[in-house]
């Protein structure tokens, strides 16, 4: 049978409205009506190859931008992922989808090969400066397309930055974005536990101020000092060298608790044999600018991934600020930080 343009329209706008109508089944929790809503068992791959196959030879706009409006997958590939007791539909809901994501990037490949690779949205010189930061940092691709290993999120915190930039209102904008690159992303969730994938972005978007953007607000406080950053580099790199400091942890996640880094805040694991050598540290070289030091180190700090109690800090500090000549310990964090005071 030929494919006519009449028939690719109806194709397109079959598919638009029978995937519809699976994501609200979907969304409702109603088997019943997703059972209805299978009912036409349609062949995705026909459908997807048909209408293809007649752009190609026709690429008018009229055609194609209504394959950039298709049903997101997300909800589905969501559903199939799920623990659902209606499982029989699970290949099918998989195939929908699969289809649904390649009609899609069709039609926005075809969209930026006739408008000059971007949408009209971004089609200005900031824009696409501002675009171009994660194309050479790999996020994206050279026709500005999600890269691959990019994930969701990341796409999530491109757009957050870029529409800070731009001084657009960000709940009104993601619309532009996944014209752009054919997915939903907006929904998900930012994971502060990728800091270092959210601190690569941030400092490729410096004037976005992405932290106060994306990182909720702790009521968790952070030690004031007076240590440079490349003194505090080197404390770290002592500590850590030396077995006081879990040795996975990042020099940024150790800048942050005392407010030289934007890096998500999260306290730094004390590995050390005892917490006596923590107090030590803390009351040597922070107790000075912290008058409620125990309190910030119980906030900064865990021991061997344990949260530490303040009354028993408390007592400590005392005890060994009294009986500092008892352990080996002095020396040693003596020593460490008068390098990182050294480190000019």
């Amino acid at each position: 049978m030929e494919i006519t343009r009449q028939k690719t329209v109806i194709n397109t706008a079959l598919l638009r409205k029978h995937s519809w109508n699976v994501c609200y089944a979907i969304m409702v929790g109603n088997d019943d009506l997703l059972n209805l809503a299978l009912a036409d068992c349609l062949d995705y791959d026909l459908l997807a190859a048909e209408i293809i196959s007649y752009v190609d030879t026709d690429k008018d706009r009229l055609l194609f931008e209504p394959l950039m409006q298709l049903t997101d997958s997300k909800t589905i590939r969501e559903y199939v992922e799920s623990d659902h007791e209606c499982r029989r539909y699970d290949d099918v809901l998989r195939n929908l989808a699969e289809t649904l994501d390649r009609l899609r990037e069709y039609g926005n490949k075809l969209y930026r090969g006739i408008s000059g690779q971007l949408t009209p949205f971004f089609c200005n010189e900031k824009s696409e400066a501002l675009l171009q930061r994660s194309v050479d940092a790999g996020l994206l691709t050279e026709d500005f397309m999600p890269a691959k290993g990019t994930e969701r999120f990341q796409l999530k915190l491109i757009a957050t930055a870029f529409n800070a930039i731009m001084g657009y209102g960000v709940r009104d904008k993601w619309c532009h974005f996944q014209e752009l690159w054919g997915c939903d992303f907006h929904r998900c969730i930012i994971p502060l536990t990728k800091g270092k994938a959210i601190y690569e972005i941030a400092q490729l978007y410096p004037e976005a101020n992405l932290w106060t953007l994306v990182i909720p607000k702790t009521k968790q406080s952070k030690l004031k000092t007076d240590l440079t950053e490349k003194q505090a580099t080197k404390l770290f790199q002592l500590l850590r060298r030396m077995g006081y400091i879990e040795k996975h942890t990042r020099v940024e996640n150790f800048l942050s608790i005392l407010d030289l880094s934007d890096y998500p805040y999260s306290p730094i694991s004390w590995t050390s044999d005892g917490k006596n050598s923590l107090v030590y540290l803390a009351m040597v070289l922070f107790k000075p600018l912290n008058p409620d030091i125990h309190k910030k180190v119980c906030d900064c700090f865990t021991y061997n991934g344990h949260p530490l109690n303040y009354s028993t800090l408390k007592t400590q500090g005392s005890y060994v600020m009294k009986r500092r000549e008892k352990f080996d310990f002095v020396v040693v964090i003596d020593g460490i930080i008068a390098l990182a005071r050294n480190e000019q």
